[in-house]
């Protein structure tokens, strides 16, 4: 099944032509949703975002979850802004570094 990573501490670690995901804390009631910014010749947002509710988060919340399939071996970044659509800068940026191997 497909891993899901958390912590932008702990590196994407996938072959070509896997998928994973990633999943992040997200309270839409706030007007904040997370962007993904990655490289599209390695890259594949192959489904999402999409919200995955937590019942017990306060305030509606849960966490925003991005699936992405590896097209090639490379190293390389995604980066999370978290934004409101008419705000220039991010709130938060959660950097997550990718190895896809072969």
């Amino acid at each position: 099944s497909m891993y899901v990573y958390r912590d932008p501490a702990v590196p994407i670690e996938e072959s070509v032509g896997e998928t994973f995901a990633i999943a992040l804390q997200s309270i839409p009631s706030t007007g904040y949703v997370w962007r993904a910014e990655f490289d599209a010749s390695v890259l594949e947002l192959s489904a999402g975002p999409r919200m995955v509710p937590r019942p017990s988060t306060i305030g509606g919340g849960g966490e925003e979850l991005f699936e992405f399939e590896a097209l090639q071996a490379t190293e390389t970044l995604i980066t999370m802004n978290y934004q409101r659509e008419w705000e220039k800068k991010p709130r938060k940026t959660e950097l997550f570094q990718v190895h896809i191997a072969h």
